[in-house]
């Protein structure tokens, strides 16, 4: 546990390195989170109370990844046997390895007893050379979703997200028992396939098809459901499967009896079922587990294909490396199709969809910062989960003065096809805007990631200018400096991530529900734009 007076004397000493004023508002802040902090240990270490996670409000700006790394080095004080474990999840690599050098730089300040060699934070990741196995040692720990991913690859096929919890969770000989989760972590992870993008992979991964054959089929049974479903012309959600694959055929004799007894949507031609069988008898593997599905070896095998040559006929690295993160993408997807409930829609194609929470939703002492939880949606889908007001005054807006225009197209798509004619538009509005002031504005121009470019091309003379796209903004203290922001372009959402995100929280609804009519959280899509466009604004 720290103490929130030593805590307030450590976060001022650090906060004041940045030149920033501190006040008595912040300071209330500041004990806010130290306090929810002890609390969440406390609450982790009875085995009595409830499963409650706390969502902490205090605006960007206000210190909070700074009292985050504070509180970590103030437990490197602690005897081992004492500290009660905390794991930090972030959104990048980059914030990772900062916020666990940070940790240990401060924590061999607050005790010089540890030697310069002795790391009490680590970060773990897909380009961190630390061993999965010894992550529990650390008092410390941070991940990002790139650690996820790299966990994933390490403990096989048949993992889930669920599994990896067994390395994350653990410090020495217990659980972890502060969760503190940064601001702007997605924590729903979503998987959309279209036919086109599953065709596109059989084409990259075909000439492994001897090799792995039963991958293959895997890729090619999802293609043959997508075709079903483009066939019925469904204008609404349907539900395709309630329950995993994994769990409806252990074996591969059961895949094969579905087959016999027509399994509906198995999207398997007869010949194909009859290969199989054959194959399966020569190799005596009725009862092998069915998905034994080697997904992370077929990537890798992709992965040593010149696939810029195999397609383009020409040597081009850049195009090898896109060429595999797109069937990499959709081998991701089918994998996670495979292991969880599945539905089939329609945004501007057809697509089977599926997502799960990253976090496990029953772990004790978890605390998310997130400055937007007052109109994050997620909050009102996961109840266990208890937004908790800041202290007034930590920030004041009263000087901010909002200017709105109306009557645009916004979207990503129209603002893709029309760059050049809205970029030119937008710039020769702001010349105007700014022209004649006497100090030039510093202004942030946050738009779509394609429309990112043409802007920066630009050259203005009245107002000095960055552009930021949207998911590369939020909660980042990066855009400081901009007195102005401009909003070009909004980032809305395809339906289906509303719908994932209900269900990745509240599990698998039915086809009638899905298609049902009326006002439900999921389909009010405005909500989760708001919450962007805040998260955007927060940073300046």
């Amino acid at each position: 546990m720290v103490n929130t007076t030593d805590f307030i004397t450590r976060v001022s000493e650090q906060f004041q390195h940045y030149g920033n004023v501190i006040t008595d508002p912040l300071k209330r802040a500041w004990k806010q989170i130290c306090y929810t902090f002890n609390e969440q240990i406390q609450n982790a270490s009875n085995p009595e109370t409830k499963v409650i996670w706390k969502a902490l409000q205090s605006p960007t700006g206000s210190g909070k990844t700074l009292c985050m790394k504070v509180y970590g080095a103030m437990l490197s004080t602690l005897p081992t046997e004492k500290h009660p474990g905390m794991l930090i999840v972030t959104r990048l690599i980059e914030s990772a390895d900062s916020l666990a050098d940070d940790i240990n730089r401060l924590a061999r300040e607050y005790n010089p007893s540890l030697s310069h060699d002795v790391k009490v934070a680590i970060s773990y990741h897909s380009k961190s050379k630390a061993d999965l196995q010894g992550l529990k040692n650390y008092p410390v720990l941070v991940i990002c979703h790139a650690a996820y991913v790299s966990a994933l690859e390490k403990l096989g096929d048949e993992a889930t997200v669920r599994n990896t919890w067994d390395y994350f969770y653990p410090f020495i000989n217990g659980e972890r028992k502060l969760i503190v989760i940064d601001e702007a972590i997605n924590l729903v992870e979503e998987y959309q396939l279209t036919r086109d993008k599953v065709e596109r992979a059989l084409a990259l991964c075909g000439s492994l098809e001897e090799e792995f054959p039963v991958e293959i089929q895997a890729i090619r049974t999802i293609h043959d459901i997508l075709k079903i479903t483009e066939a019925k012309k469904i204008d609404k959600p349907l539900t395709v499967v309630h329950k995993p694959l994994i769990e409806r055929f252990r074996t591969k004799g059961e895949l094969i009896q579905a087959f016999r007894n027509g399994e509906p949507l198995t999207g398997v031609t007869e010949e194909e079922v009859k290969q199989y069988e054959a194959r399966m008898i020569e190799e005596d593997s009725a009862a092998e587990p069915l998905f034994n599905l080697k997904f992370n070896d077929l990537k890798k095998a992709l992965n040593t294909i010149r696939l810029d040559e195999k397609i383009l006929a020409k040597e081009d690295s850049q195009e090898r490396a896109r060429l595999f993160r797109l069937a990499e993408e959709a081998i991701n997807a089918v994998n996670a199709i495979f292991k969880s409930w599945v539905y089939a829609g329609k945004d501007r194609k057809y697509a089977l969809a599926t997502a799960k929470l990253l976090v496990p939703d029953d772990i004790k002492g978890a605390v998310i910062l997130d400055a937007t939880a007052g109109v994050n949606l997620c909050y009102d889908l996961f109840p266990q989960c208890i937004p908790v007001e800041p202290p007034k005054g930590a920030r004041d807006y009263q000087n901010v003065t909002v200017h709105h225009s109306q009557n645009h197209r916004v979207g990503k798509e129209y603002m893709e096809e029309n760059t050049p004619k809205v970029c030119e538009a937008l710039m020769k509005e702001l010349e105007g805007e700014f022209g004649g002031r006497s100090v030039k504005p510093n202004v942030l121009i946050v738009t779509h990631k394609s429309v990112e470019p043409m802007l920066k091309s630009y050259d203005a003379d009245n107002f000095s200018f960055n552009v930021a796209h949207w998911n590369a903004i939020d909660g980042s203290n990066e855009w400081s400096e901009y007195d102005t922001v401009v909003i070009f372009g909004l980032p809305y959402k395809p339906k289906s991530h509303s719908m994932n995100l209900f269900q990745a929280f509240q599990g698998v609804q039915s086809t009638e529900w899905l298609q049902a009519e009326g006002n439900r959280p999921f389909t009010t899509r405005e909500g989760i734009v708001h919450d962007d466009i805040l998260r955007g604004l927060a940073g300046c």
